[in-house]
C-alpha cells in the first residue's frame, strides 16, 4: 500500500515537472537545431556589468554588427550599428519589430491592452494608428493653445514663488499632458486625484515605491520614489515568465496572481472613469479638443472596444505624467 502511494506520488511529481520544463526544453532544442542559422556570438556571457554597452561594442568589433547571445532562457540579438538596426527593424519590421512576451506585465496585469507591451499584431497596428492620428503634426497644432496657457501660468508661478520651481515645473508638465489627453487641467500635482491614481497605476508596472515622507525643510511630500529595478514590466523576472503554464493556475492557489488581477481592476477603473468623463462631455457638446475625444470619434471606424480605447488613452497619459516625477 505504501509502495503504491509512493509510486503514484512520484508519477504525479514527474508529470508536473515535465509540464513545467517541456516548454523550456522545446525552446532549447529549437535553438540547438537552428544554431547554424543564428548570428555569431560568444558561448559565455559576462554578468554583473555596470556598463554592458561597452561589452556589446567589443562583441560588435569581434563578431560583426549582428551578435547572438543566450541570456539565460532568452535568446538575444545585439545590433551594433545604425545600419543593422535599419535593415532589420525598418526594412523587415513586420518580421523583427515585435516585442518579447510580457506575461506578468502585459497579459496578467494589463490583459493584453497595453500597446507598449503588445506583440506585432492587428491590435498593435490599430493602437499605433490611433496614437499617430492623435499626435501627428496637424493634430498637435490644436494643442498649442494649451501649451501657451500653461507656459504663462508657469511663468507666473515662478515669479510668485521661485523657491518652489520644481513643483511648478512638475505641475506644468503634468497639466499639459493631462489636458492634451483628457481635456482637464492640473492645479497641483500634490493634491490632484488623477495624478495620484496614475502614479499608483504606473507604480504597479514599474516598481515605484510609494511614500509620503515628511522631512524638515522639504517643499512638499514626494508622491513616489523610483526603485532601481523595474517590476512587472521585465520579461523573465518572474517564474511565470519562464514557465508560462503557471499563468493558468487558479487565483485561489496563487496569491501572487490574485494580487496582480486586483491591481488590474484598479487600472481598469481609473482609465474607464477618465474616458467616461470625456464621453459625457462629448455627449453634452462641451468636450475640448483632446486625445480622448479623438479616440471616441475614431472608435467605431477601427472596431475597438471601450476598454481598448481607455487603455490607449492611458498610454501617453501614464507615461507623460510619470516621467515628470
Amino acid at each position: 500500500m505504501i509502495l503504491a502511494i509512493v509510486t503514484y506520488s512520484a508519477v504525479v511529481i514527474g508529470l508536473v515537472y515535465l509540464v513545467f520544463t517541456f516548454p523550456r526544453l522545446q525552446q532549447e532544442w529549437k535553438l540547438y537545431s537552428h544554431r547554424s542559422q543564428l548570428p555569431p556570438g560568444p558561448r559565455t556571457i559576462r554578468t554583473g556589468l555596470k556598463k554592458p554597452w561597452l561589452w556589446f561594442r567589443e562583441l560588435s568589433r569581434e563578431y560583426g554588427d549582428v551578435v547572438y547571445l543566450q541570456m539565460g532562457p532568452t535568446p538575444t540579438i545585439v545590433l551594433g550599428s545604425a545600419q543593422a538596426a535599419w535593415d532589420l527593424l525598418e526594412k523587415k519590421g513586420a518580421v523583427f519589430s515585435s516585442r518579447p512576451r510580457f506575461i506578468m506585465g502585459g497579459e496578467l496585469l494589463s490583459g493584453g491592452m497595453r500597446g507598449l507591451m503588445a506583440p506585432y499584431s492587428p491590435f498593435w497596428r490599430r493602437w499605433r494608428k490611433l496614437l499617430h492620428g492623435g499626435f501627428m503634426q496637424r493634430q498637435s497644432e490644436t494643442y498649442r493653445p494649451v501649451q501657451c496657457l500653461e507656459s504663462r501660468v508657469l511663468m507666473h508661478e515662478l515669479l510668485a514663488s521661485p523657491g518652489d520651481f520644481r513643483r511648478h515645473i512638475e505641475r506644468y508638465a503634468a497639466s499639459v499632458i493631462v489636458t492634451v489627453t483628457y481635456g482637464r487641467r492640473v492645479e497641483d500635482v500634490a493634491t490632484d486625484v488623477v495624478v495620484r491614481r496614475n502614479a499608483e497605476s504606473m507604480g504597479r508596472l514599474t516598481s515605484v515605491k510609494y511614500t509620503t515622507p515628511h522631512r524638515p525643510g522639504a517643499l512638499e511630500p514626494k508622491l513616489c520614489e523610483l526603485t532601481s529595478t523595474p517590476y512587472h514590466s521585465i520579461p523573465g523576472r518572474f517564474a511565470v515568465e519562464r514557465y508560462p503554464v503557471l499563468k493558468h493556475i487558479p487565483s485561489f492557489l496563487a496569491p501572487w496572481k490574485a494580487e496582480v488581477l486586483r491591481q488590474r481592476q484598479k487600472d481598469i477603473q481609473l482609465y474607464t472613469e477618465l474616458m467616461d468623463e470625456v464621453r459625457r462631455k462629448v455627449g453634452d457638446g462641451v468636450a475640448p479638443a483632446c486625445f480622448a475625444k479623438h479616440l471616441i470619434q475614431e472608435q467605431a471606424a477601427l472596431g475597438m472596444t471601450d476598454l481598448e480605447i481607455a487603455y490607449t488613452a492611458g498610454s501617453p497619459f501614464g507615461a507623460g505624467v510619470e516621467t515628470v516625477r
